[in-house]
C-alpha cells in the first residue's frame, strides 16, 4: 500500500474514530444536560483544565518527536514509555497535593474531592500515551477506532446512570474516569507493542530537543486555550460557567471532529514528505481545502439556527448559551486552518518557530482577555475573537515563508469555500424569516435549505472538495446497491 493509500485509509477510519465519537459524546452531553444543572457542568469544566494540563506534561512533547523521527529504535520507544510513567505519577501527586489551593482560589470547597478523583485520570492515561502514538505514527486509525468509540460509549452509558441515580456532578466525574481506564485497557489490547527494561537518558536528551518546544507550546496552548474557562470560574457564578462551558462544547463538536480527522493524518503524512517540497505544498492545499469546505458552513448556519437547535435538544435552561455559541462560532471559523498551518511548520521541523508563534498568540489573547472582562463574557469572546482573526494572518505568513505556499494560494483555495457559504447563510435567513417557528420540522427545513445551497453552489463552482467527496463516497454507494441486488 503506498502513501496516497494509507493516507486515504488513514483519512477515512479517523473520521469514523473522531466524528463518530463527537456525535456520540454530543448525544450523552444533551441528556446529562437534561439531567444535571449548568453548575455541575462548570464545576467539572475548572476541574478538567487541571487533568488535561497535566497530561500535557506527561507527555512532554515525545509523542511528536517521535512521530516525526522517522529512525526511533525501541530503546527510544522505551525510554519514552517510562519517562511518561513517571511524570504520570509525580504530576498525579502534585494536583492531589495542591487541589486544595485551586478549591480556595475559586472558593469552591466541593472542587477539592472532585479535582483528587479526576487527578487519576492523568497516571492512568501515561501508560496509553505511547500505544497511541506509535498507532499514530503508522497511520492505524482502524485500531484507534476500535479504542474511542466502545470507551465513549460505556462511559456515556455509566455517566447517565449516575446522573439519573442522584449522583449530581459525581456522574461526570465517573464518566471520566471509566472512559480512561477503558481507553487505555484497549490500546494495550489492539496495538501488540511491549516495553522492554531498557532506558536511555541519551534518548530522551535527543527527543527533548524537539520536543521541549513543543511542550513549552503546548502548555501555552493548553493554558489558553482554558484560560476563558480559569477566568470565567474566577469572575463569575460556576452556572455562568457551566453556559459558557456547554456553548464551546457545542461549538468545539464540528470544528474539533474536523481538526482531529485531518491532523491525525497530515502531520505524520507531511513528516513523510517533508523533503518533498512539490508534494508537501499540495498536501496542504488538498488539506485547507478540506477543512474550508466542512467548517466554513457548518460554523455559520450553525450559528444561524442555534436559538432553535438549543431550545429543543437542550430545553429553556441552557437559552444564555446561545449567544455565547454563535459568537464563538465565528471567533473560531478560521481555527483549523491556523493549526493546519501551523503543523506545516512543525513537520518542517521548526520548533522554535512553532513555539514563537504560539507564544505571540497567547500573548495576544491574554491581551485581549484583560482588556475586556469587564464587559462580561459576551465581550471578552469578542475580542478573543479579534485577536484570533490576527493570529490567523501571521501564521499564515510565516507558513507561506517556511514552506512555499503562498498567501495567494492560500487564499485561492479557500476563497470560493467562503463565498457559497455567504450565499447559504443568506438563504438560511431568508427561510428563516418566512418560517420563524421553534419546532424539529423546522430545523431540519432550515438547516437543508442552507446546505443544500452550499452543495448547489459547489456544483456551480466546481468545488474541488465538493468532487473529491462524491469521488470517494460514489464506489461505496455502488459497492452497498450491488449487495441489496
Amino acid at each position: 500500500m503506498n502513501l496516497r493509500q494509507k493516507t486515504y485509509r488513514a483519512l477515512f477510519w479517523s473520521f469514523i474514530d473522531k466524528a463518530g465519537e463527537q456525535v456520540l459524546r454530543f448525544g450523552f452531553s444533551i441528556v446529562l444536560a437534561r439531567l444535571l444543572p449548568p453548575e455541575y457542568f462548570g464545576l467539572i469544566g475548572i476541574a478538567l483544565v487541571i487533568t488535561e494540563l497535566s497530561k500535557v506534561l506527561v507527555q512532554s512533547g515525545f509523542g511528536l518527536a517521535l512521530i516525526n523521527n522517522q529512525n526511533a529504535t525501541k530503546v527510544d520507544e522505551c525510554s519514552v514509555f517510562f519517562f511518561n510513567l513517571f511524570m504520570g505519577f509525580f504530576t498525579t501527586s502534585l494536583i492531589f497535593i495542591f487541589s486544595p489551593y485551586v478549591a480556595e482560589f475559586y472558593n469552591l470547597p466541593e472542587l477539592v474531592s472532585i479535582i483528587r478523583a479526576l487527578s487519576a485520570t492523568v497516571f492512568i492515561s501515561s501508560f496509553g500515551t505511547i500505544q497511541t502514538v506509535l498507532l499514530t505514527k503508522n497511520i492505524n486509525f482502524r485500531s484507534q477506532t476500535k479504542v474511542g468509540l466502545p470507551a465513549t460509549i460505556l462511559s456515556g452509558i455509566i455517566g447517565i446512570f449516575f446522573a439519573y441515580m442522584g449522583f449530581g456532578v459525581w456522574a461526570l466525574v465517573y464518566q471520566t474516569l471509566v472512559r480512561s481506564i477503558l481507553v487505555t485497557s484497549f490500546l494495550w489490547i489492539v496495538n501488540k507493542w511491549r516495553p522492554q527494561l531498557v532506558f536511555s537518558f541519551s534518548a530522551i536528551g535527543n527527543m527533548f530537543a524537539f520536543g521541549s518546544k513543543l511542550l513549552l507550546g503546548s502548555i501555552f496552548q493548553m493554558l489558553f486555550d482554558n484560560l476563558y474557562i480559569i477566568l470565567i470560574g474566577k469572575l463569575f457564578a460556576p452556572a455562568q460557567l457551566g453556559f459558557y462551558t456547554k456553548a464551546k462544547q457545542m461549538q468545539q463538536l464540528p470544528i474539533s471532529a474536523m481538526w482531529n480527522i485531518v491532523a491525525r493524518v497530515a502531520y505524520p503524512v507531511m513528516s513523510a514528505l517533508k523533503h518533498d517540497q512539490t508534494k508537501f505544498r499540495h498536501t496542504i492545499s488538498k488539506a485547507s481545502s478540506s477543512i474550508a469546505f466542512v467548517v466554513f458552513p457548518f460554523f455559520t448556519i450553525g450559528a444561524l439556527i442555534a436559538p432553535r437547535v438549543f431550545r429543543i435538544i437542550l430545553g429553556e435552561t441552557w437559552m444564555p448559551s446561545v449567544p455565547l455559541f454563535q459568537i464563538l462560532c465565528f471567533a473560531n471559523i478560521l481555527l483549523p486552518l491556523e493549526h493546519l498551518r501551523n503543523s506545516t511548520i512543525l513537520a518542517k521541523g521548526n520548533s522554535s518557530l512553532y513555539l514563537k508563534l504560539l507564544c505571540f498568540k497567547n500573548s495576544l489573547i491574554l491581551f485581549s482577555a484583560l482588556i475586556s472582562f469587564s464587559w462580561g463574557i459576551n465581550g471578552m469572546l469578542i475580542a478573543f475573537g479579534i485577536a484570533s482573526y490576527t493570529q490567523f494572518f501571521v501564521s499564515s505568513y510565516y507558513a507561506s515563508i517556511e514552506t512555499g505556499y503562498t498567501i495567494f494560494s492560500q487564499i485561492s483555495d479557500t476563497i470560493p469555500y467562503a463565498l457559497s457559504t455567504t450565499v447559504a447563510a443568506a438563504a438560511t435567513l431568508l427561510i428563516s424569516s418566512i418560517y420563524p417557528s421553534t419546532s424539529v420540522f423546522s430545523v431540519i427545513l432550515v438547516s437543508f435549505t442552507g446546505f443544500s445551497t452550499y452543495v448547489l453552489c459547489g456544483f456551480i463552482i466546481k468545488l474541488e472538495a465538493l468532487k473529491e467527496s462524491f469521488e470517494a463516497i460514489t464506489p461505496i454507494f455502488s459497492k452497498f446497491v450491488k449487495v441489496k441486488a
